[in-house]
C-alpha cells in the first residue's frame, strides 16, 4: 500500500497476534514422521528451492511454536 495512503488510515482496534499458516498432523502419523515433516517445512526457508515455493504462497518462512 502506498506510504501515502497509509497515513491517511487510523486504526481502531487490533487483534490479539495469531498464527496465520498453522499445520496440523493426523493423529495416525508416528511421532518420528511428523517430526521430519515439521523440519523440513520450517528448514525451508535456508534453501534456494524452499524461497522459491514459499514466495509462490506469499510466505517469508514457517516458524515453531
Amino acid at each position: 500500500m502506498p506510504t501515502e495512503t497509509l497515513s491517511t488510515l487510523k486504526t481502531i482496534w487490533k487483534s490479539e497476534k495469531y498464527t496465520s499458516h498453522a499445520i496440523a498432523t493426523h493423529p495416525r502419523i508416528n511421532a518420528l514422521s511428523r517430526q521430519k515433516i515439521l523440519k523440513a517445512l520450517v528448514n525451508m526457508s535456508h534453501s534456494e528451492q524452499g524461497k522459491v515455493l514459499l514466495k509462490k504462497l506469499t510466505l517469508r518462512g514457517l516458524k515453531w511454536l
